[in-house]
Parts: structure tokens; sequence; C-alpha cells
């Protein structure tokens, strides 16, 4: 029998990242996962690469690429 939290599935969802981004171990983690999953220059959608804020544009590896 398993316990339920009594949070749907898309608040469940929201708590977990809302906690994994304020802790400092996990942040840069998501972060990472979060750039890596923005499509490649050229994509469909690879216009949201520039709507990257700071910490996200700084693991970004196409954005450091193209400044490095």
């Amino acid at each position: 029998m398993t316990q339920r939290s009594g949070l749907s599935g898309d608040a469940a969802g929201r708590a977990v990242w809302a906690l994994a981004y304020a802790h400092p171990v996990l942040r840069p983690v998501f972060d990472e996962h979060l750039a890596d999953n923005v499509p490649d220059p050229g994509q469909p959608d690879s216009e949201l690469r520039a709507l990257l804020g700071p910490g996200l544009a700084s693991v970004d590896p196409w954005l450091n690429e193209l400044q490095g």
C-alpha cells in the first residue's frame, strides 16, 4: 500500500523543482540539465536560448562556446 502526499502530480512536480532549485548543491545540476535541454541553434524553439537568465546562460554549452 502506498501513501499519497495529497499533492496533485503537477503540484508535487513544482514542489520538487522548487526544493531542488533552491538547494545549493542541486541547483547547478538542474541549471545544467535545463540549459542542455534548450534546442540547439537553428532548431525549432532555439530562440528560447535568448531568454536564459545569467545563471542558466553561464552553463549553456552553446553560449559559452560562442563567447569562449
